[in-house]
């Protein structure tokens, strides 16, 4: 028995980790999170904000209630050592409302 098929989620994180790698403390750095409504129904992202205090988050909506862009961008002057903290993103869909998106740098 073989069975065979495409899985789609409603809801997609691309890339699902940031990872900014090695930077020095006076760095400005931005990443980008897409979040994509793949069912038929539009899911709008209501929020994203950073865990941590050296990173900012904002919602860019390319297509309203099918493609936004989260930007993630460092905060300086940045401590040096392993920069660890994650973006919380709330949206209207019933049965994932809210993930995080882990963001990482080490700094020099």
């Amino acid at each position: 028995l073989k069975l065979e098929g495409d899985v789609t989620v409603d809801v997609e994180v691309r890339p699902t980790e940031l990872f900014f790698g090695s930077l020095v403390a006076d760095s400005a750095v931005t990443g980008v999170v897409d979040v994509v409504a793949n069912g038929t129904n539009p899911v709008h992202v209501l929020s994203a904000e950073s865990s941590h205090t050296n990173y900012a988050a904002s919602v860019e909506a390319v297509s309203d209630g099918r493609l936004y862009k989260i930007h993630v961008a460092t905060v300086g002057p940045l401590p040096t050592g392993t920069l660890r903290g994650f973006v919380h993103i709330v949206t209207d869909h019933a049965q994932r409302p809210a993930f995080d998106v882990p963001v990482n740098a080490v700094v020099r």
